[in-house]
């Protein structure tokens, strides 16, 4: 058994011991890590933070800093980095090269541009976290909420750097609970503010801890948070709601699948079968943007077979990384059971992936085993694919694209929140709705100056002095007194 003892921050402080016995979390790969377990004391010292801490701080500073701090972690010799990457691949069981790949585009992600694009997606307008705009017969801001819980999972890496992101955008204070599938990677690129600046506002209004489930700590941030946002599955999701208090916001990233729909052959099959093999490997189909199921205009099979091609060719891009036991029976299972319902089950020699060609008409009720398994269904038109879209859809990827856009509509209606080209299931483009919200929404505060009476706006025609007689019944003055 391999050990790492990894510390917590506390307002940007590195805390290797927090008094008592720390915790420890083991993991199928052998490895074992053990982490300072939070004491009252230490929540104690993470509340101290006011939720106000970052209000004055202007959203150019928080860019030019993130901005240091991603190109510091986008460095692959940086050892903060270059460490997290060895262990982060140990434990959650991706390849090193998709952690390497999700934490190029986190680091990418950090450029100004892409941050000031961020913020114009969900607030229109960058200025509204600074200054008062002119909107109708007000001024208009967006103040932080204050402090913002995140409760994280650890399937996409990516996700849980990404929220931490959001959150300091916003200029709230953030406190993020590591997800014990992945204890590595958010904790890693928070100690990289610190090597950039560790008395910036941004890296002392940042807490990263780890607790267990159950444990009464958090409760206690729960409780301290202005907004939880929570990721997970239905029953992680489900529990939570009824903890959060009158007037905190919960913002939720619950459970969702996507799929893929292609378009007859019209000669492009062999490339986009590529990007669909793209598609299912990034994060081993564990990521709500992943595709489980591929309907397919005409003969299902003939895709299929130009499918393993393309896994066979993606897997020298992204290599399979480590199963576990339970995961291996899984995949093992649903090739059998496929197998005995009649349906033709190509796969690789171990269980790096599966396809399974669906009978037309048959819609089979299934346990997804993930790992890079596919099942394909013919259909007579790319219209009857609607059907299988429901309110926990998030993606479909559509091929060619003009389909998407023609069954955009449709495909919204029944429930999906997101239509984007085969190929780009994991790379939303600048500007797309995550989960039927624009996130940043949620974690800042709608205040307003209104203007005097002395602005008419658009719709009242009457002066100050006709409209104060009107309403209040005071006297109308002359004008030359």
């Amino acid at each position: 058994m391999h050990e790492v003892a990894l510390p917590i921050l506390v307002n940007g402080e590195t805390v290797a011991d927090s008094g008592v016995e720390p915790l420890v979390v083991t993991y199928e790969s052998g490895w074992r890590i053990t982490i300072p377990r939070p004491t009252a004391e230490l929540v104690r010292d993470v509340l101290k933070t006011q939720r106000d801490a970052l209000a004055e701080l202007h959203l150019d500073e928080i860019t030019v800093f993130l901005e240091r701090v991603g190109r510091l972690w986008g460095d692959p010799g940086y050892p903060g980095r270059r460490d997290a990457v060895a262990l982060a691949a140990r434990i959650t069981g991706y390849h090193e090269t998709m952690i390497e790949d999700d934490y190029t585009r986190i680091a990418r992600a950090c450029a100004r541009a892409k941050l000031y694009d961020i913020v114009e997606t969900d607030l229109d307008n960058p200025l509204l976290l600074d200054d008062w705009l002119p909107k109708q017969s007000i001024f208009l801001r967006a103040l932080p909420k204050g402090r913002v819980l995140h409760l994280m999972v650890g399937n996409v890496p990516l996700a849980g750097l990404f929220t931490v992101i959001r959150g300091l955008l916003t200029k709230n204070v953030t406190v993020a609970k590591l997800p014990r599938r992945d204890l590595v990677s958010t904790l890693a690129f928070a100690r990289t503010f610190a090597d950039v600046d560790p008395w910036h506002p941004l890296t002392r209004a940042l807490s990263v801890l780890y607790w267990p489930g159950g444990d009464p700590v958090e409760q206690d941030f729960i409780d301290a948070s202005d907004v939880v946002c929570a990721w997970g599955k239905h029953s992680s999701i489900a529990a939570i709601k009824p903890r959060i208090p009158v007037g905190t916001e919960l913002v939720e990233f619950g459970p969702k699948e996507s799929i893929i729909l292609i378009g007859a052959d019209d000669g492009g099959w062999a490339d986009v079968a590529v990007r669909a093999a793209y598609d299912l490997s990034v994060y081993e189909q564990e990521a709500c943007f992943s595709p489980q199921r591929i309907f397919v205009e005409g003969d299902g099979d003939v895709f299929a077979a130009g499918l393993v091609r393309g896994l066979e060719h993606v897997a020298q891009r992204l290599p399979c990384g480590f199963r576990t036991v339970d995961a291996q029976a899984h995949i093992t299972r649903a090739r059998q059971e496929a197998r005995f319902d009649g349906y033709r089950v190509r796969q690789s020699a171990g269980s790096d992936w599966t396809v399974v060609t669906v009978p037309p008409g048959e819609t089979p009720e299934l346990e997804h085993p993930l790992g890079r398994t596919a099942y394909v269904y013919s259909v007579a038109r790319l219209a009857d694919a609607v059907a299988a879209v429901h309110r926990d859809t998030q993606t479909v990827a559509v091929y060619p694209w003009h389909r998407g856009k023609q069954l955009g509509r449709a495909l919204t209606l029944a429930g999906a929140s997101r239509v984007t080209e085969v190929g780009l299931m994991s790379r939303p483009r600048p500007g797309f709705v995550h989960d039927e919200m624009r996130p940043l929404h949620s974690l800042v505060r709608w205040v307003s100056v209104e203007r005097g009476l002395d602005y008419r706006g658009r719709f009242r025609a009457a002066d100050r002095a006709e409209f104060e007689q009107r309403i209040y019944g005071l006297p109308v003055r002359d004008s030359s007194e």
